[in-house]
């Protein structure tokens, strides 16, 4: 019996472990619930191949302990384990890793469905470029140029818009730093990004609807998700200025996804060289520094960081001139009057700005419902301009502007195979103080700046050719304010209109509590055809509307860093704008390969808002042009041409074109700073079978502008000691300039690269017709910039 009962159990147990089961499922993208095709599925030892649905069935498997492992070369692998003690059905979700596309290392986890005109500067640019400044860097760009005050302050003009028009946003955060200033240099470290891009069509309303000329977005570094750490240092000599910059980056990165980072660069410079002399007071001092962490895996993230940057600008001190006399000689005779005191010192007047960001982001993916972001930011901006004072003000700035600005935004995308939906509402408040110790005239007074924003984002894949995208954006903008104003002032220009905002009388001033409100609704519609790589064709069409800003509606006074008077209008309507693109790119298999893209656009507003010169103002400051805000009907038209010839293996040359028209239509006179035609391009080598080695010569014509309105002042002088009036040409543009450039490249071995640039290599003397200093001064003459970069 006993036997017999052995033998029972002994049948059972091989009964119960040959007894084997189904494991199927399906295998889809996580952010789409796309099917995967071809995905290998491994579970011990048995094996398949998801079909055209995703679907796969692994037959006969025993009960037991697994490793289950999906793979599919579009994807990030999947494993982990299983425990089978019966049929299974079973749903996987797999990840899109980033890829590398034509050298540029994209980081986007998806190739997404929205239609972008986005271009872009890679980490190589980035590296290329490591001691300029974002206006200079983004100036290599067609259709881009740069607003410059001097050599040193420069930001960036997109199709001939600048200042609020166009964002600018540090990963994720918009820059809220005085833009409207135009000599307002963006707060920006390039070398704490691998990735810029400059986003037009209608998914750029996302970043803002009064981005009338477009977003510029700049991208962190994403870490790779294992035990390792990473960092460089990098080291340049600048001659022009004789100096350098230093520049040190660590980052700890875990197999778990988190990830710490930190990052500092120092840069200093002294007085500018241009052709045969020195510029005084034209120095430079910069720190920065930024530290961030967190934790991101495919479900879930969470980050956060903080940065500070500061900076002192020189400010050529022949820009500053105390009589009419001089003022008149040094744009008559185009002759600087300042030079060759060169020194690294800093002095009076100068711009001292100090730019610092706290910043939190988490997100969340659900496989159906999709993604959702939280995102909040703080950032505090102190922005002081010292004037040549005396006495007991000696060292006071003239100007003290403390700018706090905080954001909240929460956002959704959905993405399905053919489809995609991204939302979002956001809130702002902005609280601007002007310190009253520095005694003088505020240019921009108190204000509290409250934003509210929604928006929507949806694009449709129609065939495998088409797809269209639409966007939605409502803005609400409202402004507080407490200013005061000449009262003979006010009585003239808005007393009528505004006398519900006075508040008091205060001598011969009076207080005024302006409360400006603004509804903003902006759309935009984008249709794409491509045929596969050979051709591609995108037209986006928009609508646009923009509040303006601080300075177009408050400035009153002396902005010293831009010596210029500004004058601005409380009766300013909103900017509303209509623009068409036309995007069309080809390749063609001419030599090693041709590529070719051709950017046609058209811009019209019948309430454009933008400064005209009006006259000059003579006081215990110096003497100063005058600019005044006005709304006109403005129409532009542009063409960008991008094209990029392979002619041998090894040796390429990529070159563009920038062709802009500005009209004010109801003057019938052309508009005031549109940038003039400008042809650049590049001849680069590397040594075929190796990028140890580059070689690159470049170039750059700026026409001379032909269009431009005649705005001429009168100016008061004492001559041989009699009272004269002289007219002052501050119309006509500067001549058209040809300039050359040289790099050379060597990577050592993996981690130490060397590199020499020089910049106007000819030591061309020419002038910027966007240079509020062009009157003043030449531009930046013959620059030798060495850098070691070692990377580990």
């Amino acid at each position: 019996m006993k036997h017999l009962y052995l033998a029972l159990l002994l049948v059972l147990g091989v009964g119960l472990s040959a007894q084997t089961y189904t494991v199927e499922g399906t295998v889809e993208d996580f952010h789409n619930n796309a099917p995967l095709s071809g995905a290998q599925i491994r579970l011990g030892d048995f094996t398949a191949l998801t079909d055209s649905k995703g679907r796969f069935v692994l037959s006969g498997v025993p009960r037991g302990n697994y490793t289950l492992s999906a793979v599919h070369p579009s994807c990030d692998p999947l494993e982990q384990s299983l425990e089978v003690r019966g049929s299974l059905k079973l749903s996987l979700y797999l990840e899109h890793h980033a890829t590398e596309i034509q050298g540029i290392q994209l980081k986007a986890k998806l190739p997404r469905q929205e239609i972008l005109k986005v271009q872009v500067l890679g980490l190589e640019k980035l590296k290329q470029s490591a001691t300029e400044n974002l206006g200079n860097l983004l100036s290599q760009l067609s259709g881009l140029s740069t607003l410059s005050t001097g050599n040193r302050i420069s930001k960036p003009v997109i199709s001939g818009l600048y200042g609020s028009r166009i964002g600018i946003f540090s990963d994720g955060v918009r820059m809220a730093e005085q833009e409207w200033g135009i000599e307002h240099a963006p707060s920006i470290e390039p070398g704490e990004f691998d990735r810029v891009e400059v986003v037009k069509g209608a998914a750029a309303l996302k970043y803002g609807g009064d981005l009338v000329g477009g977003a510029v977005v700049l991208h962190s570094p994403e870490f790779p998700r294992k035990d390792t750490l990473m960092g460089m240092a990098r080291l340049s000599g600048i001659s022009s200025g004789r100096g350098g910059k230093a520049e040190v980056k660590f980052a700890q990165s875990f197999s778990s996804g988190s990830f710490l980072r930190a990052q500092g660069s120092y840069k200093k410079l002294g007085d500018v060289a241009i052709p045969s002399h020195t510029l005084d007071n034209t120095g430079l001092r910069e720190h920065f520094f930024s530290v961030g962490g967190g934790r991101k895996t495919l479900t879930s993230g969470l980050e956060i960081s903080a940065s500070s940057m500061a900076q002192d600008f020189g400010i050529y001190r022949g820009a500053h001139l105390g009589g009419p006399e001089d003022f008149y000689r040094a744009i008559a005779l185009g002759e600087p009057l300042y030079v060759d005191n060169f020194s690294h010192e800093i002095s009076a007047p100068y711009q001292s700005v100090l730019h610092q960001i706290l910043r939190v982001e988490a997100y969340r993916r659900f496989s159906r419902v999709g993604k959702f972001s939280l995102s909040y930011n703080l950032q505090h901006n102190r922005r002081k301009e010292y004037d040549q004072r005396r006495g007991e003000l000696e060292g006071v700035a003239s100007m003290d502007l403390r700018l706090i600005s905080q954001n909240l935004k929460l956002s959704h995308l959905l993405e399905r195979e053919g489809f995609e939906l991204e939302s979002g509402v956001s809130g702002g408040l902005q609280d601007n103080f002007p310190n009253p110790e520095t005694r003088a005239r505020r240019i921009i007074p108190d204000y509290y700046r409250y934003d509210l924003g929604a928006f929507a984002v949806a694009t449709l894949r129609l065939s495998e050719q088409w797809k269209a995208q639409g966007a939605l954006r409502y803005d609400f903008q409202r402004y507080d304010s407490y200013k005061y104003y000449d009262t003979g002032d006010w009585d003239q220009r808005f007393q009528r209109q505004y006398a519900h905002f006075e508040v008091q009388q205060s001598g011969a001033r009076i207080l005024v509590r302006p409360i400006l409100d603004y509804s903003l609704f902006s759309s935009s519609l984008s249709m794409e055809y491509r045929n596969k790589e050979r051709f591609g064709a995108t037209l986006t069409l928009s609508r646009s509307l923009r509040a303006p800003n601080a300075a177009e509606l408050f400035a009153d006074g002396l902005h010293h860093s831009a010596a210029i008077v500004e004058i601005g209008r409380l009766d300013l309507k909103r900017e509303e704008v209509y623009r068409a693109q036309l995007s069309l790119d080809t390749k063609f298999p001419l030599l090693e390969g041709l590529s070719f893209e051709l950017s046609p656009y058209w811009m019209e507003s019948g309430s454009f808002i933008h400064q005209m010169p009006s006259g000059v103002q003579s006081s215990n400051r110096g003497v100063f042009m005058v600019w005044n805000f006005e709304q006109i009907h403005a129409r532009m038209l542009g063409l960008d041409a991008d094209w990029r010839l392979g002619i041998v293996p090894g040796l390429s040359y990529e070159g563009n074109l920038s062709l802009l028209r500005g009209d004010d239509v109801g003057s019938s006179e052309p508009l005031i700073l549109m940038a003039p035609a400008r042809l650049t391009g590049g001849l680069e080598w590397k040594k075929p079978g190796s990028s140890r080695l580059t070689l690159r010569l470049n170039h750059r014509i700026e026409f001379t502008q032909k269009r431009y309105p005649v705005r001429n002042v009168e100016l008061d002088l004492i001559e041989d000691g009699e009272l004269v009036t002289r007219t002052l040409d501050i119309s006509t543009p500067p001549k058209g300039y040809s300039l050359l450039g040289a790099m050379a490249q060597f990577q050592v071995n993996r981690s130490l690269g060397l590199s020499l640039h020089v910049e106007n290599l000819l030591n061309t003397e020419y002038r910027q017709y966007l240079s509020r200093l062009r009157y003043f001064s030449p531009e930046q003459g013959r620059n030798f910039i060495f850098t070691v970069h070692y990377q580990f």
